[in-house]
């Protein structure tokens, strides 16, 4: 109630009165125009599955038969049952009534539709009447898929060099059709008793528990499953392998294994503890234990496996890197780890307990275990500081591509399996996981809590819409007064949810009187050429130099769905005309935030005189913000390089995240500029402290674990900035140590610096340690360090002869020959010279060896980098080859000279902007007499012959310099 209290008594806004905004309706935002129907049509709904097959994957045999028997209920008159199936052979089909008397339905020969998979059961003769039960069984055989999808096949070799194949299961979205004929729609819950009969010598697991296990004479067992609680069927999940399991001990918590082939089965300790903290913190947060819906959560690491993890309920698959820890693993795939089994954890509440009624909702699945994926881990491992990551990784991230005038709403009604798959984007995890968490700083969470306790239990085992959500959090802002009488949570929400995009708040100051003038509009990357009346119930924030207080989040005021409000000072908050304000704070609102010249004067002054007056992440919003202002033309760049001034006092990750996004796009822009050595002298200035805070070495578990990528960040781009204490450090640690000895997270990092300047013994080293390493994570990192190379003979040698033909090098394979085209491409103007030369001569080469799907993305990739009217000279006898290599498609041209003309439009706008900002910042540290530091060679000699006598290459990796290296050793 505080801040509504707030809000009315001390008119923090004075705005007009809205009435209820129209938003669309969940069918009218996309609808269909073939007139086509994929929704089943609901005659009839199931109440319960019994599956019993049989697979002999345990003999390389990839066929399977099955029977299903399907307690149905009437809901409607129907002469017809519809249900789907997807690549199965039916063999017969019976119905009987319910309860069972011996009697059969007489059936007419059922029929297919292969677009809706539709498998169409007409009776004989009448309708089936509402309310009446029946048991439809239908028998069935399927061959193992090789897509990933479905029942599908995998494999892996065993430590005796043979293959090993398993049968495992990816139902997500519409793929449970494959596996059995169902109801394969996420509303349609039923109970679920599994029987599978399979090799003696491999073991097979489900959702729930095994109930028993029959022993057959010819080799093969049954294995019987409890029966499950009311599940929708993409949720459904079994494995048939001969893995290996690590168990918690029978913890009192909960039931727990983690499966994987046996020879990985090591990796898997790390996952089994983690998994057990993750679930206790979810149980006590919700109030509502997960074994009040299943007796036991089991994790499988998949060898094949298309998707990062998948929530089936009691039983979730993973690929195995996100999955198992081993003792060469990276701080990254150990955060990879804890985020997804939290997001995936998250999912058996939100998703499993309670199912979107349809795709239309997938956001209230994917958006909270975006959103549970950050906050379980923080409770599990609160020295991470993973929350201030949410705002870069999550907030930040997704405000690109949302940005788009194409983008869709969080709510979006489609049927067509593959739009639904189209629905698993950056909207329905980190828009609806950065929605919720606004949701949750402006109610406070304890209120959201609640309402979350409300929801789960009001629809436990059940489907769900957006309005179910709204409604809990509605009734539990009432109870504890985080809204006023006159608002409601569904009326804020549906703006963010039905609508497409994100605001832009513009805060205009009068500094004469004080009062502040906020003005909404969709932000658009390319503003449209008609204006975009979308409006939002927006939650507002600030501090000011006065009140710099970042800590309480919640909502101060609502912006209605207005386009203008104004905010008067009051005796409980007001502020001085010298003061800087900062709305959004800690950006946990989803919007971005544009202030007026003055405003930002102030604020660059207090970053300047003492940042950490302002919230780090509120520093992350600013820089964030500021440069994405600049590149949309919204802002000068001026304004957002005075902002990144500060950063040569800062070491925290998050706001180095914002900053280097930002400059990301700067770099790559100006790279051929004569101005570059200045733009990399201010570069190396800007780093150099958070270079010296997080040195070389990584301190394993007694540092932040966010410092380790900070600490990474530090080291490539200070060397690609050519900062000789950088260049140095690399070079004397790969002198001092093999490349398996330095450690593994900052390895790449390292081996990159050293590269920049490697002789040619180096070179040649280090691509002998490529060709003889087996480890996929070690190989790309030595081929993405590799083109770090400030030598283009190097380079010219390294990207000719990856891709060769396979007859000529059996080393590097098709995904890792284009990973080598990217990292040459990545290493400023020698790279982007080299790329070209070799598209200019070998494109169909290139073609070959990259594939269809990496040709085009390589052409797009470079004209990310063509900025001038040289440039766009050299990549154009490129182009004038393309339309002789089949590969390459038209839309890919199209892009590119669309990336192209942005490019250039861009430098016509902003280039000389920037360069003279630069320039002046320079002329004012010389004229404060500031000593810089020594201004490094932008790009190394290309010919190098200093000789190494520690490292000899083999005669093999020799050879193929042999073509490049001639002058060198004439």
């Amino acid at each position: 109630m505080l801040q509504f209290t707030q809000f009315f008594l001390f008119g923090m806004l004075a705005a007009a009165s809205s009435s209820k905004i129209p938003v669309p309706s969940t069918r009218d935002i996309e609808p269909r125009v073939d007139g086509y129907s994929y929704r089943l049509p609901n005659a009839t709904k199931p109440e319960a599955y019994v599956i019993d097959f049989t697979t002999n994957v345990h003999n390389s045999n990839f066929n399977f038969a099955g029977t299903v028997a399907i307690d149905i209920v009437v809901l409607q008159a129907t002469p017809v049952i519809t249900l789907h199936h997807r690549q199965l052979s039916i063999a017969s089909i019976i119905l009987e009534s319910l309860p069972l008397n011996g009697t059969t339905i007489p059936l007419s020969p059922h029929y297919y539709d292969p677009i809706s998979e539709f498998l169409s059961i007409p009776l004989e003769l009448g309708t089936l009447q509402p309310n009446q039960r029946y048991r439809m069984t239908i028998s069935y055989t399927g061959i193992l898929r090789t897509d990933q999808a479905g029942f599908y096949r995998s494999s892996y070799i065993a430590d005796d060099g043979t293959r090993r194949w398993l049968a495992t299961t990816q139902f997500e979205s519409t793929d449970a059709r494959h596996g059995f004929p169902c109801y394969d729609e996420t509303w349609l819950r039923a109970n679920f008793t599994i029987s599978i009969t399979h090799g003696a010598n491999y073991s097979a697991i489900s959702n729930m528990p095994v109930r028993e296990i029959e022993n057959h004479d010819n080799g093969m067992v049954t294995t019987r499953f409890l029966t499950t609680p009311p599940t929708p069927t993409y949720l459904i999940a079994f494995i048939i392998s001969d893995f290996s399991k690590q168990d918690n001990g029978g913890s009192p918590v909960f039931p727990h294994a983690t499966y994987a082939r046996p020879n990985a089965i090591h990796g898997a300790e790390f996952s089994v503890t983690t998994a057990e903290k993750i679930l206790k913190a979810f149980d006590d947060y919700l109030d509502i234990p997960f074994s009040y819906a299943l007796p036991k959560l089991d994790q499988v690491a998949v060898p094949d496996f298309a998707a990062g993890a998948m929530e089936n309920w009691g039983l979730v698959t993973y690929r195995e890197q996100y999955l198992l820890l081993f003792e060469n693993s990276t701080f990254t795939t150990k955060t990879n780890i804890v985020t997804i089994v939290a997001h995936e954890f998250a999912h058996q509440w939100f998703g499993n307990l309670v199912t979107p009624k349809w795709w239309t909702y997938l956001w209230l699945s994917e958006g909270f275990a975006t959103l549970f994926e950050y906050y379980a881990t923080n409770w599990v491992f609160p020295e991470w500081k993973i929350l201030d990551d949410f705002v870069y990784s999550t907030v930040q991230g997704v405000f690109q591509n949302d940005a788009r005038i194409q983008t869709r709403p969080m709510t979006h009604y489609v049927e067509d399996p593959d739009d639904i798959d189209n629905l698993f984007d950056s909207v329905a995890y980190e828009k609806a996981g950065s929605v919720l968490r606004m949701m949750l700083h402006a109610i406070t969470e304890n209120t959201f809590k609640k309402g979350l306790t409300y929801y789960l239990r009001n629809k436990e085992f059940s489907d769900v819409t957006e309005e179910d959500l709204f409604a809990a959090l509605n009734q539990a802002s009432r109870e504890d007064g985080s809204i006023d009488s006159s608002q409601n949570i569904e009326e804020i929400m549906l703006t963010w949810t039905r609508q497409r995009g994100f605001p832009v708040v513009t805060v205009q100051r009068n500094y004469a009187t004080g009062a502040i003038t906020i003005h909404q509009q969709r932000y658009l990357t390319i503003p449209a050429d008609t204006q975009d009346l979308t409006l939002w119930w927006i939650p507002y924030n600030f501090a000011t130099a006065t009140n710099p207080d970042f800590e309480d989040t919640r909502a101060e005021g609502w912006m209605p769905a207005t386009r203008t409000s104004t905010i008067t000072q009051t005796t409980s908050k007001n502020w001085l005309s010298t003061d800087w304000v900062v709305f959004n704070k800690q950006e946990t609102g989803y919007y971005r935030v544009l202030y007026d010249e003055q405003n930002y004067n102030l604020i660059v002054n207090q970053l300047n005189s003492d940042f950490s007056k302002i919230h780090l992440t509120s520093r992350a919003q600013l820089i964030d913000d500021s440069f994405d202002f600049a590149r949309t033309g919204r802002l000068s760049y001026h304004t957002a390089f005075n902002i990144i001034t500060h950063l040569e006092g800062e070491t925290e990750y998050v706001t180095w995240g914002s900053a280097l996004r930002g400059l990301t796009l700067v770099n790559r822009m100006l790279v051929s500029s004569c101005q570059y050595p200045q733009f990399q002298n201010f570069t190396r200035i800007l780093i150099k402290k958070l270079y010296d805070h997080v040195g070389l070495t990584d301190k394993g578990d007694d540092e932040p674990h966010f410092q380790k990528q900070a600490r990474i960040w530090a080291i490539n781009w200070a060397c690609n900035m050519a900062a000789d204490e950088c260049l140095t450090d690399t070079r004397n640690v790969v002198s001092q140590l093999s490349i398996e000895s330095i450690n593994v997270n900052v390895r790449q990092a390292i081996l990159c610096g050293a590269m920049r300047q490697a002789t040619t013994n180096r070179y040649l080293y280090t691509y002998e340690s490529l060709r003889l390493a087996t480890d996929s994570n070690e190989r790309n990192r030595i081929i993405s360090a590799m083109g770090c190379s400030w030598n283009k003979i190097f380079l010219m040698d390294y990207i000719y002869t990856s891709s060769a033909s396979p007859e000529e090098n059996i080393y590097v394979s098709q995904a890792e020959k284009y990973r080598v085209f990217t990292s040459v491409l990545d290493n400023g103007q020698v790279g982007l010279s080299v790329a070209l030369e070799f598209l200019q001569n070998d494109l169909a080469q290139a073609a070959t060896s990259y594939g269809r799907t990496n040709i085009n993305n390589a052409l797009t990739a470079v004209a990310l980098y063509i900025t001038t009217a040289d440039m766009e000279n050299e990549f154009s006898k490129v182009l004038n080859l393309t339309e002789t290599v089949s590969e390459i498609d038209s839309s890919t041209i199209t892009r590119v000279n669309e990336i192209i003309a942005d490019n250039k439009a861009w430098s016509n706008e902003h280039r000389s902007n920037i360069e003279s900002w630069i320039t002046s910042f320079h002329a004012a540290r010389e004229q404060e007499a500031t000593t810089l530091p020594t201004t490094a060679p932008t790009q190394q000699p290309t010919q190098q012959t200093t000789v190494e006598t520690t490292e000899q290459p083999s005669s093999s990796a020799m050879i193929k310099l042999s073509v490049f290296l001639i002058p060198i050793f004439v």
